[in-house]
């Protein structure tokens, strides 16, 4: 891609200001990060994305052992390769209008911001470039933020995953100390278990609920939480509800005492996608069991729709279908649109390895995972005809995660 002017002079002037930058990554001595409650005073209006005519794809591309590195993509063609390039594997990449932003987890714990003219420069400017920190202050413990939940372009929910606080965020803060609005608290989502039991080491376990997801509509913030055990699946997975103009939790079962959540019919919930005010949830037990649930944002109810295997990736398009990824072992495999209790494969898409799934509008994208056989790769599906419409083929690595930005 060849840079006008005008975006050459954005991109000096964004570096020029950036030059004083350090490069200490511990120096937090100006940071002050409070521990606000959301309240009605935080409240602000929800606002879905706006879909332009003529996006740039942005393709989060990793494999473990290796590193990874953001390809863009404009007409089916890649037209910036090797942006950001980094060791660490473990991100996130969302698009919001005209900006995209990386969220690194387990370990990484930063969120930067990038503006789709110059996707090399970090517009939040930190001592170490690397952005905002998502670790509570004065601690060395990551909090693994999942994901980033938009309630409007400027405002954002950060589920993360060790702790029990969720962060609402600025995303068009200055400083550190701007980026934290108040936090949304899930303590009572904990669960505990006891280890050596009848011992002298006999000892109380607590875990954080593990929050997974948060999806967001005009009304309510939904945050799905595992709740985990040593990594193992035995208790049930919840759905908290948090009001958007009070920041108060809904309680759910007001007729019974508990936890104010939803309370999910499948354990280990994986991905989400929202069709109108119905919430769709897969999950995987075992890397066998599973299935799908629905919930309903107007009665906050829960439905179990289709046990035909485990799922990974779901999504659902503008017309309304619901499209997964399936889990046969260990490995995700097979597109299917979910039809109530049943499915149907979509493509040729059974015999190689799947790593992500996302739409826009009535299309699809599927990412491939690079093996000895098979080169990574991304497929384009109409969800009108579920025939396949484009690839992008000979990606130089796996493909975890697909997102857009607008001109």
């Amino acid at each position: 891609m060849i840079y006008s002017n005008t975006k050459l002079l954005f991109i000096l002037f964004i570096l020029g200001n950036l030059s004083g930058c350090l490069d200490d990554a511990d120096s937090t001595e100006e940071t002050i990060i409070g521990n606000v409650a959301c309240g009605p005073e935080h409240a602000v209006p929800y606002k879905p994305a706006n879909i332009g005519s003529n996006p740039t794809i942005i393709l989060n591309i990793a494999e473990y052992g290796d590193g990874s590195n953001i390809e863009l993509v404009e007409n089916n063609t890649v037209t910036q390769s090797g942006i950001l390039p980094s060791t660490e594997t473990d991100f996130v990449v969302s698009g919001r209008g005209e900006y995209f932003y990386r969220l690194g987890k387990q370990g990484i714990d930063t969120i930067q911001k990038y503006y789709r003219t110059a996707p090399e420069v970090g517009l939040y400017q930190t001592e170490n470039r690397l952005g905002f920190s998502t670790r509570d202050a004065g601690t060395d413990t990551s909090p693994n933020a999942k994901m980033i939940g938009f309630i409007n372009d400027s405002i954002a929910i950060l589920p993360r995953r060790e702790t029990n606080i969720a962060w609402v965020v600025n995303l068009d803060a200055q400083t550190e100390s701007e980026f934290k609005i108040c936090e949304l608290d899930l303590s009572a989502y904990e669960t505990q278990t006891i280890t050596n039991e009848g011992t002298d080491e006999e000892a109380i376990v607590t875990y954080p609920p593990h929050m997974e997801l948060v999806n967001i509509n005009d009304n309510y913030a939904a945050i799905t939480m595992q709740r985990l055990e040593n990594y193992t699946a035995v208790n049930s997975a919840y759905t908290a509800i948090f009001d958007l103009n009070t920041w108060q939790e809904v309680d759910t079962q007001p007729e019974t005492d508990g936890l104010k959540g939803i309370q999910l019919n499948l354990k280990n919930p994986q991905q989400s996608t929202l069709s109108g005010n119905d919430l769709y949830i897969s999950s995987v037990i075992w890397q066998q069991s599973g299935g799908i649930e629905k919930i309903d944002l107007d009665t906050f109810t829960a439905t179990t729709i289709n046990e035909e295997s485990g799922y990974w990736s779901i999504n659902a398009t503008d017309n309304g279908n619901i499209y997964a990824i399936g889990i046969d072992g260990w490995d995700y495999k097979g597109l299917f649109e979910i039809q109530g209790s049943t499915r149907s494969a979509v493509g040729n898409t059974s015999e190689d390895i799947l790593t992500t799934l996302t739409s826009r509008e009535n299309k699809l994208w599927l990412g491939y995972k690079g093996t000895a056989d098979v080169t990574a790769k991304v497929e384009i599906y109409s969800a009108l005809t579920n025939s396949l419409e484009g690839t992008i083929n000979s990606l130089p690595r796996s493909t975890q995660g697909i997102s857009f930005i607008e001109e």
